[in-house]
């Protein structure tokens, strides 16, 4: 499964690469595979949306899928995640993505697949996000570690955030763990190293944890990192900064 996200401010466009994976199919996560109830959020939609959408695109209950974006690691561990809410087991992230694939000169084709068939995919929805209520509820209750995968300019407010009409700063409570230092050259660090920026956060493999970011994206990425890692007790806040800032009923913090 190739997948991929538009930037900021582009228009809700998607550049597709001329050459994929042999076989692969896309997954659009900002706009098939999204809540219709959230226009311009890429957010998780309910079980009957997410099942009419997989069995188009011609998913299948009994089907391993591999999930690869063509930045490295980036956009995929988000699709990985989609698919685990919706029950599905059997998903992994391919490491490095296509330009790992290209560099091994693996088979490649011209365009992306279109399934033949209707999928039998029949979505099982699994506690892997949480909504914004249930966030607010961590945060009075001090329940969760907060992991915000943003770089340190936007978790200290020291630069605009790149969505208009949003304020800067974090969640009180929350830990700044950049999703780029858990990569490495477009990889996952390895292990050891995973294991000591964990450890850097004062986090128990048992604690419960919830991950966020700008738009719910890096945040899965850093969720698939502390599975590596042995975390079992974790979750994403879906609706990530882009809801949490965009009103004024919800605290923010700078320091």
């Amino acid at each position: 499964i190739f997948t991929s996200m538009s930037s900021p401010g582009s228009n809700n466009d998607i550049v597709i690469p001329e050459e994929v994976i042999t076989g692969s199919l896309f997954f659009d996560f900002e706009h098939t595979f999204a809540d219709p109830d959230f226009p311009g959020m890429q957010m998780m939609p309910d079980e009957l949306h997410f099942t009419a959408a997989a069995q188009t695109m011609g998913l299948n209950h009994d089907t391993t899928y591999v999930v690869y974006d063509d930045k490295g690691i980036f956009s995929a561990p988000r699709v990985y995640k989609m698919l685990e809410a919706s029950g599905h087991k059997q998903v992994h992230v391919l490491d490095g993505g296509l330009p790992a694939w290209i560099a091994k000169s693996f088979p490649m084709q011209k365009g992306l697949s279109v399934a033949s068939t209707t999928g039998d995919f029949v979505a099982q929805a699994q506690t892997v996000f949480i909504n914004k209520v249930e966030m607010l509820t961590i945060i009075a209750q001090q329940s969760h570690h907060i992991i915000d995968a943003r770089c340190p300019e936007r978790f200290y407010a020291r630069t605009p955030e790149p969505r208009l009409n949003m304020r800067g700063g974090h969640m009180p409570g929350a830990k700044n763990l950049p999703y780029s230092e858990c990569l490495d050259g477009g990889f996952y660090k390895s292990l050891s190293q995973l294991d000591r920026l964990f450890s850097k956060l004062d986090i128990k493999s048992s604690d419960p944890i919830v991950f966020t970011c700008g738009s719910g994206v890096t945040a899965c990425l850093l969720s698939v990192a502390a599975q590596v890692s042995g975390f079992k007790n974790i979750c994403i806040y879906d609706g990530s900064w882009s809801e949490w800032a965009s009103g004024s009923d919800t605290p923010i913090v700078t320091n």
